[in-house]
């Protein structure tokens, strides 16, 4: 026989409702009975929940009881809300509810798992192509400040820009694969010593690169620092 539940569990949401607030008390778990849910953190998107997939199972295993994460109903939602009194009734005196409960945790913790690495992977690409704008240190102090960093602010700064004398003339008179191994060799050390000197690398111009000094943060010493990287690159 299908088992029955009280028509008052039943609960409908229109797209954009909020299902599950961060930080509300977790009063009940949810099973969702039809349409999908987007979980999301800090206006964060962090993963769709479908049919029948549960929603909220940790507040009923951890101390602090409360919700971990916002959850919006994405077009016509059906869930199942299921009481905490009756949720802490099943995992007193049914092994095989407990077991369904920790088997769900199990797969979230799995997927959360992957999910993590996936982005490391991605971020540890993204540093490995900042890196040549920033030396090593300046990255680490730049990622300390988090998402200030991002945000637009005034600087007392120095610019320098860097090009081969005779460029265009040299270009001609070498093939593509020389030009592109000598030109990459160039920009290599240009960009090092850049680096050495605590310069930001802006861009890359053509055969010109730009550096700058004051940005992401300002130095006593920048103006200084800007002539002796000058004098190296020429040197």
């Amino acid at each position: 026989m299908r088992q029955q539940h009280p028509r008052e569990w039943l609960h409908f949401y229109h797209n954009g409702e909020a299902i599950c607030v961060k930080g509300a008390p977790a009063d009940w778990m949810i099973v969702i009975l039809h349409g999908e849910v987007e979980i999301l953190s800090e206006d964060s998107y962090l993963v769709t929940r479908r049919a029948p997939e549960v929603l909220g199972e940790q507040g009923f295993l951890n101390s602090e009881s409360c919700r971990t994460a916002d959850a919006v109903a994405r077009g016509t939602v059906k869930v199942l809300r299921i009481p905490h009194t009756e949720i802490i009734r099943l995992l007193e005196v049914s092994p095989r509810f407990t077991q369904n409960l920790l088997r769900i945790v199990s797969a979230k913790l799995a997927e959360a798992t992957s999910e993590r690495g996936f982005r490391y992977r991605n971020e540890n690409r993204l540093m490995a192509a900042f890196s040549s704008h920033l030396a090593p240190d300046i990255t680490s102090r730049l990622l300390a400040h988090r998402d200030e960093y991002g945000r637009p602010h005034l600087i007392n700064g120095v610019v320098l820009f860097a090009d081969v004398r005779g460029f265009t003339e040299t270009s001609l008179g070498l093939s593509p694969m020389v030009l592109a191994q000598q030109f990459g060799d160039y920009l290599d050390e240009m960009v090092s010593i850049l680096h050495e000197h605590h310069a930001f690398v802006d861009k890359f111009i053509g055969d010109a690169v730009m550096g700058v000094w004051g940005f992401p943060f300002e130095s006593p010493h920048q103006m200084s620092e800007a002539f002796a990287c000058a004098k190296r690159m020429v040197r």
